[in-house]
């Protein structure tokens, strides 16, 4: 696989770091999403332009632009955007605007074409955990749209030979548990992921993988 497909760059002044980057590239990695961090990419005598700019901005499929009262201020983050924008202008990557203690009023004219995306707001006390969730969910949801089953009925009305009789098995008693039984049918599609992951073609596989994906973050608990 592409080891830049599905891939997120985060863009971010240096003064941001700690109390917004890096909560979100935490939350992230927690998801399974392919996150292009500067701290985890890049050593000691890389060259930035190569490195960050060309296999992080110039590649990546999403982009999570965080906005604060520091951007305007960062050489490096400020030239990331523009390679950014001119990527979203040309239809190539999905950007995600952060706006981070700073209104939208607030946002230097020559980043105001953030405000035609939507946007998250996030401050000290907001925590990441909701923005995560909705990078999480847009990602999945262009994953599964790639693949020939979308939903647990699709495989269920699949070919027999297609899918192996005991994931038809477990698949019918997951939609008798209760929707509001969240634990349980997460613990039973988990193990169908299991199985399938050793029997099932690469279609069905994946759209296990992306249904999974989606149940686990209905599970999760909300930011502290």
């Amino acid at each position: 696989m592409n080891e830049t497909q599905n891939q997120v760059f985060i863009c971010f002044a240096a003064e941001d770091r700690y109390n917004i980057a890096e909560p979100l590239v935490f939350h992230l990695k927690n998801y399974g999403i392919n996150v292009w961090y500067d701290r985890q990419r890049l050593v000691m005598g890389d060259n930035r332009i190569e490195k960050n700019i060309n296999d992080g901005a110039k590649k990546s499929l999403y982009a999570i632009a965080i906005i604060s009262d520091n951007t305007s201020d960062s050489k490096c983050a400020m030239e990331e955007l523009s390679i950014i924008e001119d990527r979203y202008r040309n239809g190539e990557i999905t950007i995600f605007p952060v706006l981070y203690e700073i209104m939208p009023q607030n946002i230097p004219s020559e980043l105001c074409w953030i405000k035609e995306l939507i946007f998250k707001e996030a401050d000290r006390g907001s925590g990441t955990r909701d923005i995560c969730n909705h990078i999480a969910c847009k990602i999945t949801e262009d994953i599964k749209q790639k693949y020939q089953f979308k939903t647990i009925q699709d495989i269920l009305n699949c070919k027999q030979t297609e899918v192996p009789k005991i994931i038809h098995l477990l698949l019918r008693k997951y939609k008798e548990i209760d929707v509001s039984n969240l634990i349980s049918r997460v613990t039973l599609l988990y193990t169908i992921y299991l199985i399938a992951s050793e029997n099932l073609t690469e279609n069905c596989f994946d759209s296990l993988l992306v249904m999974k994906n989606k149940l686990c973050k209905c599970i999760i608990p909300k930011n502290k």
